[in-house]
């Protein structure tokens, strides 16, 4: 009830607010300054765009003479990155290559150009506010490439195309219910809006609406409402941005902007591994090269770069640290509506990386087709947690790959100091209550020199005595970082390898059983992933003790194997 309320509210502001907005014409439209684009360019994209060939959302499609909107997307994922046209990021580091840069602004003013004569002729589905306040906010990033050498008519048309875009976004925002989309909307508005030399009623309005944006997607701690940390990224960058912009046109800067800025940098620290990736809950996928850059890029402007925060309990996070490993822990249910439709079923799920090496992660991709694959990723089956009679610690409303995730009663309770040095952390979620009669209770430790991370898992009756696994058979699972490899020693005994690391994992109860889940083509030969599952008997009680303890960390690499 309440988020539908959200919802009318905002739908009641824009259309109050759409009168003033349709004021906001290109006519006379002039950029004063452009918002910087923090993404990373590839110049090899560039190459292939300027031979003939778009690779986006991790697929190739050759033109053959054609224009990229009269060709059939092979996915929606495609179709979504062509018609935001953040790849024209790519297209930029050409400017130092002589007559490159005139053949690669040609060539994207062409692209543009094409995608604003077929305009009406596009699917519905690349019509929405957040796809065109991205579009928007791609054109201004890179307007003095694009209109530079412009002729009036191309020029007239791009501001234009600008315009239009900017005001569709801004006037229909509220139907981006995703809280991130939204907020990532008002803030691309303001963006162009503080850029131009005029339309000061748009700099007012978007300013206006730009604290309930902030507040709707980002929590006090700093992390996203969404609980998505891949989230975290994009909307730092975005707001970064910004906020260069407002210094350098001389505009203050709003106070809740900056206090946003300086909490999500926190978060973002607080949610990376040692390897420089953030951790994988909640829909956030493996993170490309580019976008590890836009991390580091980010981080840059982070001014104190001093102790990370341990405990995050407004958007649940837990963080574990000694030397050489991270931990990450998942200590809360899924996010509100509509956020949890991405979410995972992930109460007490972990991540644990050792120096640069992940070794336990979640919600592995498979290489399966992508709506098969992103509904099983969401299952509690496949993070590394508890999992009772095979069922998912909430209920998930369907079976496609979007479908919402509800919390059906499920309750965290976390025991945390919130000062370093504290390595250990208590939890208990309720997840299985209703259906099983029992709580699940996690502990886990990592030892001071950061080589040894211990955890016991129970099931316990609300009352808080131990119950035995009976009728309800249970299973933990930790999912090892696809790349590593594994080798079963004796029933409760792995060693697990990478190229560099060896590490033992052992239970004192049940059997440890190596699943391979998958085989995945690499250059050194194929991967495989694999994953570890604890069961034990039915008559004990539903107690099992585990550890991770790395044995050896070799200085070359190679020097790892398991036969």
């Amino acid at each position: 009830m309440r988020a539908r309320i959200r919802t009318l509210e905002r739908t009641l502001g824009a259309q109050i607010s759409t009168f003033f907005v349709g004021t906001w014409s290109a006519r006379g439209a002039v950029f004063e300054v452009v918002p910087r684009d923090m993404h990373t360019a590839d110049p090899t994209r560039a190459d292939e765009m300027l031979d003939g060939y778009f690779a986006l959302a991790g697929q190739l499609v050759e033109l053959d003479g054609r224009g990229p909107f009269a060709i059939k997307p092979p996915s929606d994922a495609f179709a979504d990155a062509l018609h935001s046209f953040e790849w024209l990021r790519h297209m930029r580091p050409h400017g130092g290559r002589g007559k490159e840069v005139d053949r690669a602004a040609a060539l994207a003013r062409s692209h543009v150009l094409n995608w604003i004569e077929t305009r009406p002729t596009h699917p519905a589905h690349m019509r929405t506010p957040q796809l065109a306040a991205r579009r928007a906010l791609s054109l201004t990033n890179h307007a003095a490439f694009l209109l530079d050498s412009a002729d009036p008519p191309a020029y007239q048309a791009i501001m234009a195309a600008i315009m239009s875009d900017v005001r569709f976004a801004f006037t229909h925002r509220a139907l981006a219910d995703d809280p991130t989309e939204h907020c990532r909307i008002v803030l691309a508005c303001m963006s162009i809006g503080h850029a131009l030399v005029e339309h000061l009623g748009v700099k007012a309005m978007t300013s206006d609406a730009l604290p309930d944006a902030l507040a709707g997607a980002i929590n006090m701690d700093g992390g996203p409402v969404s609980r998505r940390p891949g989230d975290l990224p994009d909307l730092l960058a975005d707001m970064l941005s910004l906020r260069a912009l407002l210094e350098t046109r001389g505009f203050a800067v709003p106070k809740r902007l900056s206090q946003t800025i300086e909490a999500s940098m926190r978060m973002l620290r607080m949610l990376r591994h040692r390897d420089g990736a953030i951790a994988r809950f909640h829909g956030t996928r493996s993170l490309t090269r580019v976008e590890n850059d836009l991390i580091a890029s980010i981080l840059i402007y982070d001014p104190e770069r001093g102790h990370l925060p341990v405990l995050a309990r407004n958007t649940g996070y837990a963080r574990l640290e000694a030397p050489g490993s991270v931990v990450l822990v998942d200590c809360a249910g899924p996010p509100p509506r509509p956020a949890s439709r991405e979410a995972h079923a992930s109460a007490l799920a972990f991540e644990w990386s050792h120096e640069t090496q992940r070794i336990v992660s979640n919600a592995v991709e498979l290489g399966q087709p992508v709506g098969v694959d992103t509904f099983e990723q969401r299952q509690t089956a496949r993070q590394s947690t508890l999992c009772v009679q095979g069922r998912s610690s909430g209920t998930f409303r369907g079976t496609h790959a979007d479908a919402e995730l509800v919390a059906d009663g499920l309750e965290v309770i976390l025991t945390k100091s919130e000062t370093a040095p504290d390595r250990t952390l208590l939890g208990r979620h309720t997840g299985y209550r209703s259906l099983f009669g029992v709580d699940h209770e996690r502990m886990i430790a990592l030892s001071e020199d950061g080589r040894t991370l211990q955890g016991r898992d129970r099931l316990l009756l609300p009352s808080g005595e131990a119950a035995t696994g009976g009728r309800n058979a249970f299973a933990l699972h930790f999912h090892l970082q696809p790349g590593l490899r594994a080798k079963q020693q004796s029933p409760n005994r792995i060693q697990i390898a990478s190229h560099r690391t060896m590490i033992l994992f052992e239970t004192n109860a049940g059997m440890a059983r190596l699943v391979d889940l998958a085989s995945r083509p690499g250059y050194r030969g194929p991967s495989h992933v694999y994953q570890i599952v604890v069961t034990s008997e039915a008559t004990v009680p539903a107690d099992i003790a585990w550890r991770f303890v790395v044995q050896r960390t070799q200085a070359a690499a190679g020097e790892v194997s398991v036969a």
